[in-house]
């Protein structure tokens, strides 16, 4: 299984959140291939999503989900799209509703680094509870 988490625009730049993002991806290697892509801009993206399936973008407006519901996205190679800092334009964002599932980690908006850990934390979830794992804080 593959997961590809795509970032439009920053890196995590602090060491701190840097260490806690990198421990847990090295956690969900137990369970599938995860790759790290950063592209400079919307245009890159939708490059690069035009040989992707399974493409989720996280956006505030997108559905919610539980921890339950989310898990079952891990059942498949996936890709999941953290947006630009301010947003996608709005012909990016319906040309991407034409092929992508928009869901939302949380009502509120969260900055990059922040929303790439949640998300993480939350694959993680997900392949523990899938796998009849003990979910380990």
């Amino acid at each position: 299984m593959k997961i590809n988490v795509i970032n439009v625009g920053n890196k995590v730049q602090e060491k701190d959140l840097k260490e806690y993002c990198s421990g847990l991806k090295k956690r969900i290697s137990a369970y599938a291939q995860i790759n790290d892509i950063v592209c400079k801009n919307e245009k890159e993206l939708q490059d690069i999503l035009k040989n992707l399936k399974n493409v989720i973008i996280l956006d505030v407006e997108g559905e919610s989900l539980n921890s339950n519901q989310f898990a079952m996205l891990l059942f498949q190679d996936i890709t999941f799209v953290i947006g630009p800092h301010d947003g996608f334009s709005e012909n990016t964002k319906m040309e991407l509703r034409k092929k992508c599932k928009f869901i939302s980690l949380s009502n509120l908006t969260l900055p990059h680094r922040l929303c790439k850990a949640v998300l993480l934390e939350q694959i993680y979830r997900g392949f523990c509870k899938n796998n009849n794992h003990p979910y380990a804080k």
